[in-house]
Protein backbone atom coordinates (compact mmCIF):
# COMPACT_ATOMS: atom_id res chain seq x y z
CA UNK A 1 0.00 0.00 0.00
CA UNK A 2 1.36 3.35 -0.98
CA UNK A 3 0.76 6.43 1.03
CA UNK A 4 0.62 9.82 -0.48
CA UNK A 5 1.85 12.64 1.70
CA UNK A 6 1.01 16.12 0.76
CA UNK A 7 3.31 18.64 2.34
CA UNK A 8 1.77 21.83 3.51
CA UNK A 9 3.88 24.89 4.04
CA UNK A 10 2.88 27.12 6.88
CA UNK A 11 3.82 30.75 6.74
CA UNK A 12 3.99 32.45 10.08
CA UNK A 13 3.87 36.20 9.86
CA UNK A 14 4.64 38.30 12.87
CA UNK A 15 1.87 40.83 13.54
CA UNK A 16 4.63 43.43 13.67
CA UNK A 17 5.24 42.98 9.97
CA UNK A 18 1.62 43.29 8.87
CA UNK A 19 1.33 47.06 8.90
CA UNK A 20 4.36 48.74 7.34
CA UNK A 21 2.49 52.02 7.36
CA UNK A 22 -0.35 53.43 9.42
CA UNK A 23 -3.25 55.75 8.73
CA UNK A 24 -2.61 57.90 11.84
CA UNK A 25 0.46 58.96 13.84
CA UNK A 26 -1.01 57.15 16.86
CA UNK A 27 -1.37 53.95 14.83
CA UNK A 28 2.23 54.24 13.66
CA UNK A 29 3.53 54.70 17.19
CA UNK A 30 1.42 51.79 18.46
CA UNK A 31 3.29 49.60 15.94
CA UNK A 32 6.64 51.19 16.79
CA UNK A 33 6.18 50.51 20.50
CA UNK A 34 5.34 46.85 19.79
CA UNK A 35 8.65 46.55 17.95
CA UNK A 36 10.49 48.33 20.77
CA UNK A 37 8.96 46.08 23.44
CA UNK A 38 9.97 42.99 21.44
CA UNK A 39 13.37 44.48 20.50
CA UNK A 40 12.48 43.56 16.92
CA UNK A 41 14.80 45.52 14.64
CA UNK A 42 13.26 44.11 11.46
CA UNK A 43 9.77 45.20 12.53
CA UNK A 44 11.01 48.73 13.21
CA UNK A 45 12.83 48.86 9.88
CA UNK A 46 9.61 47.75 8.14
CA UNK A 47 7.84 50.79 9.65
CA UNK A 48 10.47 53.20 8.30
CA UNK A 49 11.08 54.73 4.91
CA UNK A 50 13.58 52.97 2.66
CA UNK A 51 16.56 54.45 0.79
CA UNK A 52 14.48 55.26 -2.31
CA UNK A 53 12.04 57.22 -0.14
CA UNK A 54 14.94 58.96 1.63
CA UNK A 55 16.22 60.15 -1.75
CA UNK A 56 12.75 61.21 -2.85
CA UNK A 57 11.50 62.98 0.28
CA UNK A 58 14.42 63.81 2.61
CA UNK A 59 17.34 64.52 0.25
CA UNK A 60 15.57 67.47 -1.45
CA UNK A 61 15.15 69.17 1.94
CA UNK A 62 18.91 69.10 2.64
CA UNK A 63 20.52 69.10 -0.81
CA UNK A 64 21.38 72.80 -0.72
CA UNK A 65 23.32 72.33 2.53
CA UNK A 66 24.77 68.89 1.80
CA UNK A 67 25.65 68.96 -1.90
CA UNK A 68 29.32 69.21 -2.71
CA UNK A 69 32.33 67.42 -1.28
CA UNK A 70 31.23 64.32 -3.19
CA UNK A 71 27.84 64.10 -1.44
CA UNK A 72 24.93 62.98 -3.58
CA UNK A 73 21.50 61.45 -3.02
CA UNK A 74 22.78 57.87 -2.96
CA UNK A 75 25.51 58.55 -0.40
CA UNK A 76 23.17 60.65 1.70
CA UNK A 77 20.45 57.96 1.69
CA UNK A 78 22.94 55.27 2.70
CA UNK A 79 24.29 57.34 5.60
CA UNK A 80 20.78 58.38 6.64
CA UNK A 81 19.66 54.73 6.73
CA UNK A 82 22.72 53.75 8.81
CA UNK A 83 22.09 56.55 11.30
CA UNK A 84 18.49 55.36 11.60
CA UNK A 85 19.79 51.89 12.53
CA UNK A 86 21.92 53.51 15.25
CA UNK A 87 18.76 55.24 16.44
CA UNK A 88 17.03 51.86 16.75
CA UNK A 89 19.85 50.68 19.02
CA UNK A 90 19.41 53.81 21.13
CA UNK A 91 15.63 53.25 21.39
CA UNK A 92 16.22 49.64 22.44
CA UNK A 93 18.73 50.72 25.10
CA UNK A 94 16.31 53.24 26.58
CA UNK A 95 12.95 51.47 26.17
CA UNK A 96 13.39 47.97 24.76
CA UNK A 97 12.14 44.81 26.39
CA UNK A 98 9.59 46.56 28.62
CA UNK A 99 5.85 47.08 28.25
CA UNK A 100 4.77 50.60 27.33
CA UNK A 101 1.50 52.33 26.66
CA UNK A 102 1.28 55.31 24.33
CA UNK A 103 -0.32 58.19 26.23
CA UNK A 104 0.08 61.00 23.69
CA UNK A 105 1.73 61.76 20.37
CA UNK A 106 2.40 65.48 19.83
CA UNK A 107 3.12 66.18 16.19
CA UNK A 108 4.55 69.57 15.21
CA UNK A 109 3.90 71.38 11.95
CA UNK A 110 5.61 69.74 8.98
CA UNK A 111 9.13 70.89 8.08
CA UNK A 112 8.40 70.28 4.42
CA UNK A 113 5.20 69.58 2.57
CA UNK A 114 3.79 69.33 -0.89
CA UNK A 115 0.46 68.14 -2.24
CA UNK A 116 1.74 64.54 -2.04
CA UNK A 117 3.56 64.37 1.29
CA UNK A 118 4.48 65.98 4.61
CA UNK A 119 7.79 65.54 6.44
CA UNK A 120 7.41 66.11 10.19
CA UNK A 121 10.16 66.74 12.75
CA UNK A 122 10.57 64.44 15.75
CA UNK A 123 7.25 64.31 17.59
CA UNK A 124 7.13 64.22 21.38
CA UNK A 125 5.70 60.91 22.54
CA UNK A 126 4.49 60.35 26.08
CA UNK A 127 4.81 56.74 27.25
CA UNK A 128 3.57 55.04 30.42
CA UNK A 129 5.31 51.97 31.83
CA UNK A 130 3.70 49.15 33.82
CA UNK A 131 4.29 50.97 37.12
CA UNK A 132 2.40 54.04 35.86
CA UNK A 133 5.48 56.21 35.42
CA UNK A 134 5.31 58.48 32.38
CA UNK A 135 8.16 59.59 30.15
CA UNK A 136 8.03 62.08 27.31
CA UNK A 137 10.65 61.58 24.63
CA UNK A 138 11.49 61.79 20.95
CA UNK A 139 10.99 58.09 20.17
CA UNK A 140 11.84 58.72 16.50
CA UNK A 141 13.64 61.49 14.66
CA UNK A 142 10.94 62.25 12.11
CA UNK A 143 7.74 61.07 10.44
CA UNK A 144 6.69 61.00 6.79
CA UNK A 145 3.02 61.22 5.79
CA UNK A 146 2.32 60.35 2.19
CA UNK A 147 -1.22 60.10 0.84
CA UNK A 148 -2.65 59.50 4.31
CA UNK A 149 -0.13 56.83 5.35
CA UNK A 150 2.47 57.45 8.08
CA UNK A 151 5.97 55.96 8.27
CA UNK A 152 9.01 56.64 10.43
CA UNK A 153 11.42 58.93 8.57
CA UNK A 154 14.31 58.04 10.89
CA UNK A 155 14.88 56.56 14.33
CA UNK A 156 17.94 58.73 14.80
CA UNK A 157 17.57 61.77 17.01
CA UNK A 158 20.45 63.87 18.34
CA UNK A 159 18.56 64.27 21.61
CA UNK A 160 19.54 61.67 24.21
CA UNK A 161 16.65 59.42 25.15
CA UNK A 162 15.92 59.09 28.86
Amino acid sequence: MKSLFIGTAVLVVSPLFIAAESQTPEGLFAEVIKGVEAKDQQALKALAIDEAEIKKFVWPTVVSRMAGNGMNGDKFASGYAKSSELGIASVFAAFGGRKWQIVKVAMEAPQKQSKDYKLFPAPLVTLRDESGQEKTTHLVGGVLEQKGAYKVATYYTPIERQ
